[in-house]
């Protein structure tokens, strides 16, 4: 057999006989000199951390190897989108036209074994972008264990879109295109106009001066609050010569309170019982209790105040001194703003930020559940004297405080309860560690119901219509169901059947949930429109095929939703239907709505997963169904 490997050892190494393979640095400039190719295909090392990838590397040498009009496939981290790369992405995106992106991070645990973060592939062609009229095809299929034995990855219809490269320069230029990569990902068309709505308002930013931002400039504080991370603590067998710093006098009493990452439970409002001395950490942990590594100022230590962990967000506000370490950070201010702060604590915790932040981070429902600062900040957080809010906001601030301090009294009497049963009666004590267990059962019970029963107060701060409340909260449909770790992973919701979720209120009203929110959306725009037709709905599901399908019927009033039996006929017709509309591209099959117009009839058929019968994915079919009437209506007949 001909020898097809030219390796780079020089002279000492054999020859290839038909040199089409070449073993060498790919980026250095001795390599393929001055040879270029119709296709490059690679998948660069993904060494490098931040906006620092070595993979960048190669997607900028990859074009000079092209030939013009030549087209490059590259397998990359996802990083290089979700990162601060805004500088490279305006960089490299001027320089070829990106035609596709494959974001594979649902599967990212499941098609590379042991892989550190997630993918995407990038498919591009060496010549120059239009970004007024280049569109970039953006697939993100979400975990689908049909055809995953055969190989075949999954592309439902709400995973596939077009972001206008012009989108994509333009928010480079402010720093967050990372957010319009990130917003597409589980975000459906009706989420981008909500997303458009929350950060049009003014953010949080807007409210908090970061320390180490004002250390760097060299400037005070301009802003009403501060925010900054924890101290670090200086271990005991370190070395003062081996720091890059010198070590900072501790000029904290030793019995400050001090709360402990690992045992914080985010209970809303911290409590002193969940605290420990600062002398019992540094012991506990072997650090030095004369100097520390850092010492921020003490105001980030000082109430009011809410804590935030750099991890998966755990939000508590806190009314008394204490001390933490880096992995948390606060936000503290003024005693005026007690009740703001306070209000503040409540809304991080609430739909309203979860769907923000899970729709905009770079890490949640990607690869880890973690926020960072700067993502944090970006959230809409409109004061009461504001615009965008309801006019009564000032009045929701207040009655949260309210029933926050309220609820507060309310623990910290239950807890007293607690300590005087463990020290007064031999019987407790005997059994303290399931009496602790039960106090943070109970307390957790507490905070959740609270949490749920201030849901409306936060809607109606932000002035959040029904349809946009629907949005949210299908939250609790894709969050949980983001980048599985296994095939049989439970917490994939996404792929329950409708009527056997566990997930509200499908789990009740099963298809009815979808139906209901599809018709009484038509029928309320049907009645802005002055029109005196209505629809009704009606569906059912099949268990052999594993279709569901919903039918609307055009009448002169409205009936509720009715369930009805799909005939084995015509189950078997929708599937070789469906099967011949969706089609397959190698490893990929593109699934295909089945959206079916008969007179005053309008079928509508799907797969009988949740993915396809949530709320949100109503009000999506709403908008198209009433495009499609319109469009219908403007035809010459």
């Amino acid at each position: 057999m001909p020898k097809l490997l030219n390796f780079a050892g020089g002279s000492n190494c054999p020859r290839a006989d038909i040199p089409v393979i070449h073993e060498g640095d790919f980026l250095s400039e001795e390599t393929l000199a001055g040879e270029t190719f119709d296709c490059i295909i690679g998948n660069p090392p993904w060494a490098g951390r931040q906006n620092k990838q070595l993979a960048q590397k190669f997607m900028q040498k990859a074009p000079l190897f092209l030939r013009s009009g030549g087209t490059g496939c590259l397998l990359l981290p996802s990083k290089i989108l979700q990162n601060q790369t805004d500088a490279f992405q305006a960089k490299w995106l001027g320089q070829v036209t990106l035609k596709r992106v494959l974001q594979l991070a649902d599967y990212s645990f499941l098609l590379f074994q042991n892989a550190l973060c997630p993918a995407f592939i990038a498919l591009f062609t060496n010549t120059p972008p239009q970004p007024t009229q280049d569109l970039i095809e953006f697939v993100a299929p979400k975990f689908n264990r049909a055809g995953l034995r055969q190989g075949i990855v999954t592309v439902n219809p709400t995973n596939r879109t077009w972001i206008p490269l012009g989108d994509i320069l333009a928010a480079t230029r402010s720093k967050t295109a990372p957010v319009v990569w990130k917003r597409r990902l589980w975000g459906t068309p009706r989420d981008q106009k909500l997303l458009d709505l929350l950060q049009s308002m003014p953010s949080l930013r807007e409210q908090v001066d970061v320390l180490s931002e004002l250390k760097t400039r060299r400037s005070g504080q301009t802003k009403r609050w501060v925010t900054g991370q924890g101290i670090k603590p200086w271990p005991e067998q370190k070395a003062e010569s081996e720091s890059d710093r010198p070590p900072k006098r501790n000029r904290w009493p030793l019995d400050t309170r001090f709360i402990e990452t690992q045992t914080w439970k985010s209970n809303l409002l911290l409590l002193p019982g969940d605290t420990i001395s600062f002398e019992e950490r540094l012991k506990k942990k072997n650090y030095r209790m004369d100097v520390l590594y850092s010492q921020p100022p003490s105001e980030l230590f000082q109430p009011p105040m809410v804590l935030i962990s750099q991890g998966s967000i755990k939000v508590t506000f806190c009314d008394f001194d204490v001390l933490f370490q880096d992995s948390l950070q606060s936000i503290s201010g003024p005693p005026e703003d007690n009740d703001l702060l306070m209000f503040l604590a409540a809304y991080l915790r609430s739909n309203v930020a979860k769907y923000f932040l899970f729709h905009t981070s770079a890490n949640w429902g990607i690869e880890r559940d973690k926020v960072h600062l700067f993502e944090l900040l970006r959230i809409p957080f409109p004061l009461p004297e504001d615009e965008f809010v309801s006019p009564d906001a000032a009045k929701i601030v207040s009655e949260v405080a309210k029933r926050m301090k309220a609820l507060h009294q309310n623990l910290k009497d239950t807890f007293s309860q607690y300590e005087q049963n463990l020290r007064s009666q031999p019987l407790f004590r005997s059994r303290g560690a399931k009496i602790d267990r039960r106090w943070h059962e109970e307390r957790k019970e507490q905070v959740d119901a609270f949490q749920e029963e201030l849901e409306p107060l936060i809607y109606r701060y932000f002035g959040l219509t029904e349809q946009e409340v629907t949005l949210i909260d299908v939250i609790r449909v894709f969050e949980p169901s983001s980048t599985p770790t296994t095939w049989q992973s439970e917490k994939t919701v996404t792929l329950d059947l409708v009527e056997k979720t566990t997930v509200t209120p499908y789990s009740a009203q099963g298809l009815a949930a979808y139906a209901d929110t599809l018709a009484e959306t038509l029928n309320t725009w049907a009645k802005a429109e002055g029109s005196s037709y209505r629809v009704s709905a009606e569906g059912g599901t099949d268990e052999e095929t594993g279709l569901a399908m919903v039918t609307l019927r055009l009448s002169l009033a409205e009936t509720p939703y009715r369930r009805k039996a799909l005939s084995r006929r015509l189950t078997e017709i929708l599937k070789k239907l469906c099967a011949h509309a969706s089609k397959r591209s190698e490893t990929l099959l593109y699934e295909r709505d089945i959206l079916i117009f008969q007179g005053k009839l309008i079928y509508i058929v799907r797969p009988n997963i949740l993915l396809n019968w949530t709320r949100t994915a109503a009000l999506n079919d709403t908008a198209r169904i009433f495009a499609e009437v319109a469009l219908a209506g403007e035809k010459p007949s």
